[in-house]
């Protein structure tokens, strides 16, 4: 391994159980872009508190820039709704509008 991958494994190492499984997790999951309320694991505990060192490491990224497809698709139909009450609006579309008629 390179010193930059025997360093990677030694900050591994060092993470709480509770990172690491959360970190794990992520990958398996399909996707790339995950919301914090979604990564609820009984084994995990508080997961704010698990991503803080995965954070301060910069394998996870709080923050990222999505794009308009990235944010829709992440987004429940309900905050979409509000989000986008004036567009919707002026299109003349329903107030219960899907999410396929807000696309």
């Amino acid at each position: 391994l390179s010193a930059d991958e025997h360093h990677v494994l030694q900050q591994w190492s060092q993470l709480p159980r509770a990172s690491q499984a959360l970190l794990v997790r992520m990958v398996m999951r399909k996707g790339e872009l995950f919301r914090v309320d979604k990564l609820s694991y009984p084994e995990i505990g508080d997961t704010h508190q698990a991503l803080a060192p995965l954070l301060a490491l910069g394998w996870v990224d709080d923050a990222p820039l999505l794009s308009g497809e990235e944010v829709f698709r992440l987004l429940r139909l309900s905050e979409l709704r509000h989000a986008l009450q004036a567009p919707i609006r002026a299109a003349g579309l329903s107030s219960n509008a899907t999410k396929t008629a807000l696309q």
